[in-house]
């Protein structure tokens, strides 16, 4: 049996209004990265997620995660995969791309932010970065 799926449009583009069911993200985080195989391994693992249906301009995007990677930089945030995924955002052929994350901290893992593709359920671009912990 088909599941039902609530259905609208967002910038021109239909979207499901529920988001991504665990397996659809499964199959969107395809392991191109070892970012990306972390944040699949913490989905597989049960933790929350959330992508939202609404789109963002790439260029918002670029300019948002540009200034982090460098606030990222001076104080010395554990990252993985921030400069990559900057890039790749900037040779992603979309003009617009759905945001989400996947939160492993409760784990002892990584905030991990992903950026997919308007149109297919890709991710094109996956980061992930830990709270500072303060030495003892």
């Amino acid at each position: 049996m088909e599941a039902h799926r609530l259905m609208m449009e967002y910038d021109g583009i239909a979207v499901d209004v529920r988001g991504m069911e665990r397996d659809d993200l499964l199959n969107a985080l395809r392991g191109s990265s070892d970012v990306e195989d972390l944040a699949r391994g913490a989905v597989e693992g049960g933790v929350d997620f959330k992508i939202w249906p609404r789109t963002v301009a790439k260029s918002e995007i670029l300019i948002i995660y540009s200034r982090r990677l460098r606030l990222l930089s001076r104080n010395g945030q554990p990252s993985i995969g921030f400069a990559e995924a900057v890039e790749s955002i900037r040779d992603c052929p979309e003009d617009r791309l759905r945001i989400g994350y996947v939160d492993d901290r409760p784990q002892g893992g990584y905030w991990f932010q992903l950026f997919l593709s308007a149109e297919n359920p890709v991710v094109v671009a996956c980061l992930g970065v830990r709270k500072i912990v303060p030495d003892a």
